[in-house]
């Protein structure tokens, strides 16, 4: 997710869907990963037009749109992580979160304007 940073908040102004890199075909529906180079580009395409990475977002299949403890693992703080669950196929719910300072995921408001 690409946006703009403000007084601790953030507004998201693009989305740019990526795939899956997660090296191991098995672990595709419970992990993610976006390949190095490609978070590179795009985050070269963000400053380009003085946008800045926000966020990433994935899905939970068939689970809660709670962060798992790989999520929590592989986040960075400055990051917002949109959750979506997806029981049966069928978008249900979204969160934001964001790591504390003890790496904790806190949930995040999200506001629609």
């Amino acid at each position: 997710m690409l946006g703009y940073l403000a007084n601790e908040s953030k507004t998201v102004v693009e989305v740019m869907p990526t795939e899956n890199a997660w090296s191991e075909e098995d672990s595709k529906r419970r992990r993610y990963a976006i390949a190095p180079e490609i978070l590179l580009k795009v985050q070269k395409q963000a400053r380009d037009r003085s946008l800045n990475i926000i966020g990433i977002y994935h899905s939970h299949p068939d689970n809660p749109a709670i962060p798992s403890e790989s999520d929590r693992f592989l986040a960075w703080q400055e990051y917002s992580y949109i959750i979506v669950s997806v029981p049966n196929g069928k978008a249900l719910e979204l969160k934001s979160w964001c790591l504390d300072k003890n790496h904790q995921f806190q949930e995040e408001e999200i506001e629609i304007a």
